[in-house]
């Protein structure tokens, strides 16, 4: 899910580094602290590209970071980590904020 550098610019870059598996939105560490107090899914961290605790806490925490809200990502991070978040690479990824937002936007 490699997005191109044309759609970048103007809203930014998830990146996600494997072998850390740390990740940044637009150049600046996501942190699953704010996800955390939500639902504790995985105390080791985040994680993608397949359905387990890691995608789901990363799931959270990208949709509070860049959702509408606490009750959207909530209501939705298990639907967004099924049709994004899983299907990332297991390897250093990409993705477009834009691609968030629109998959936010198609999903109210």
């Amino acid at each position: 899910m490699k997005t191109g550098q044309k759609n970048q610019g103007q809203f930014g870059t998830v990146k996600g580094m494997w072998a850390s598996c740390e990740v940044t939105v637009s150049g600046h560490p996501l942190l699953p602290g704010a996800s955390r107090r939500i639902c504790n899914h995985s105390p080791s961290g985040f994680n993608w590209g397949y359905g387990g605790s890691g995608p789901a806490q990363l799931a959270l925490a990208l949709l509070l970071k860049l959702g509408r809200s606490e009750s959207y990502a909530r209501n939705r991070y298990q639907d967004f980590k099924w049709d994004i978040v899983a299907q990332l690479p297991q390897s250093d990824f990409e993705l477009s904020v834009r691609e968030v937002y629109d998959w936010i936007r198609e999903h109210p």
